[in-house]
C-alpha cells in the first residue's frame, strides 16, 4: 500500500471487528475495555485503512491521574493491532504518531501504555515510568488472615458504594461514578464487597482479560477489611480446585498500612514499573515541572534547547534557570523528572543540585486495574 496516513474516529463497528479479529481471532473482546468504545468517555482511534478496510489501529483516552492532591493529564493508549496481512509496514507507528499528536492537543503532558513488547516502545521513545508494589499472596497465608464475615459477590447495586471507596485512594484515576459503573461490568471479574450494619466498607476486583486473571487489582477500604477480602478470594479459588498463588497489585504507598501488615506476613513483595511512557507536549510537561521545583518568589523559566552535536538533546530537550544557574535535560530525563521508574529521584537530585534548589521527589502516579486499556 501506499504511505500510511493515519487519522482519528470515534469508537465504531469497524474498530470493534479489526480489535476482535486481531486480540480474539474474531472472538469478543470490546466489553473488556467499556471506556475504549464508549465516546462520551472522551475515548478516540487512530486508524489507518487501505482500500477503505481498516488495517491498523489505536485507542486513546485522556486522562487525569491524581497523585496526593497534585493532578496529571495523561492520554491512555491500547489496544495497537495491524491486520497480519499488512505488519511490517510501519502501520503501527503511523498511528501511534497520530495518537501521540492528538492526545497533546487534547492537553496531555505524557502519554501511557501497558506494552507486550517494550522493546518496539522504546525504539520509538518510550520508556519505563511510575510504579507500583506486587504483591504474592500464596495459599498458605490464608492462616494469617482474619474470617471472612460479611464478604460477598458484588451486585450492580453496590456500584455507588465502590466508587465512593475508589474515591479515597490518594493516587488514582479521576473517573465517574458511571465510569465505575461500567468497569464493574467487565465480564469475567470477580469482585466481592464487605458489608458491615447494611454499608458496603470494602470491595476487591480479581481477574480481568488475559493479564489480571490472578490478580487482585483493585480493592479499598480497611486493612482488615480488605484482608478479608483477599481470603475470600483464596477461599473461592480453593472451592474451584485452583491452589494456584494470587497476586495484589499496590500503589507504591510504602507506608500504607496494608503494605506493611502484608510484609508482616511474610509474602513476597517486588516494586515494579507501572508501564511505558513518553513526554507528547515537552512544552507543558516543562511548565509543570518549573511549577513543582521553582521556589516562592523566584521563577523557575525555562526553553527549548536544541544540539547538533548531542542527538539526544535535538528533539524534546529544554534548558532550566534560576539564578543565573542552568541545567538541561533530554525529554527522558523530562518523564523521569515528573514520574520516574521505581520512584527513583537520582535525576530530581541532579537537577536539584544544578540549580541550587531543594530536591522534588517525582511524582508516583499510578493506574488500577480497571483504568488500564
Amino acid at each position: 500500500m501506499s504511505r500510511a496516513v493515519a487519522r482519528l474516529c470515534e469508537p465504531n463497528d469497524a474498530v470493534r471487528e479489526l480489535v476482535e479479529l486481531v486480540m480474539r481471532d474474531g472472538g469478543p473482546w470490546a466489553r473488556e475495555q467499556p471506556l475504549s468504545f464508549d465516546a462520551s468517555s472522551g475515548a478516540s482511534w487512530s486508524v489507518v485503512e487501505d482500500e477503505g478496510r481498516l488495517v491498523s489501529a489505536c485507542s486513546i483516552l485522556p486522562r487525569e491521574f491524581v497523585v496526593d492532591g497534585e493532578s496529571l493529564r495523561v492520554g491512555l493508549v491500547g489496544s495497537v493491532v495491524t491486520r497480519a496481512s499488512h505488519r511490517g509496514q510501519g502501520l503501527a507507528a503511523s498511528v501511534l504518531a497520530c495518537a501521540e499528536s492528538e492526545l497533546a492537543r487534547r492537553g496531555c503532558l505524557v502519554a501511557a501504555l501497558w506494552a507486550e513488547d517494550p522493546e518496539y516502545y522504546a525504539q520509538r521513545g518510550w520508556r519505563p515510568w511510575g510504579s507500583e508494589i506486587d504483591f504474592v499472596l500464596p495459599r498458605e497465608l490464608v492462616a494469617h488472615l482474619p474470617d471472612p464475615t460479611g464478604v460477598r459477590l458484588a451486585q450492580a447495586s453496590d456500584a455507588t458504594a465502590i466508587h465512593r471507596l475508589y474515591a479515597m485512594q490518594r493516587r488514582r484515576v479521576a473517573r465517574s461514578r458511571d465510569q465505575t459503573r461500567k468497569l464493574l461490568a467487565i465480564p469475567g471479574m470477580d469482585v466481592l464487597v464487605r458489608e458491615r450494619q447494611g454499608e458496603v466498607v470494602a470491595y476487591s476486583c480479581l481477574g480481568r482479560g488475559g493479564d489480571l486473571q490472578e490478580v487482585v487489582h483493585e480493592w479499598s477500604g480497611a486493612v482488615q477489611d480488605v484482608l478479608a477480602l483477599l481470603r475470600m478470594h483464596l477461599d473461592l479459588r480453593t472451592t474451584l480446585g485452583d491452589y494456584r498463588d494470587l497476586f495484589l497489585m499496590c500503589a507504591d504507598e510504602p507506608d500504607h498500612p496494608l503494605v506493611a501488615v502484608l510484609e508482616d506476613l511474610g509474602a513476597p513483595a517486588s516494586r515494579g514499573i507501572l508501564g511505558m511512557a513518553k513526554i507528547v507536549d515537552p512544552a507543558a510537561a516543562c511548565a509543570a515541572i518549573a511549577r513543582r521545583h521553582g521556589r516562592a518568589g523566584r521563577k523557575l523559566s525555562w526553553r527549548e534547547h536544541r544540539s547538533i552535536d548531542l542527538p539526544e538533546l535535538s528533539q524534546g530537550a529544554c534548558e532550566f534557570e534560576l539564578d543565573a544557574k542552568r541545567c538541561v535535560l533530554a525529554a527522558a530525563e523530562l518523564l523521569d523528572l515528573l514520574a520516574a521508574p521505581r520512584g527513583s529521584q537520582a535525576v530530581a537530585r541532579t537537577f536539584a543540585a544544578r540549580l541550587g534548589l531543594e530536591p522534588v521527589p517525582p511524582m508516583r502516579p499510578f493506574a488500577w486495574g480497571l483504568d488500564s486499556i
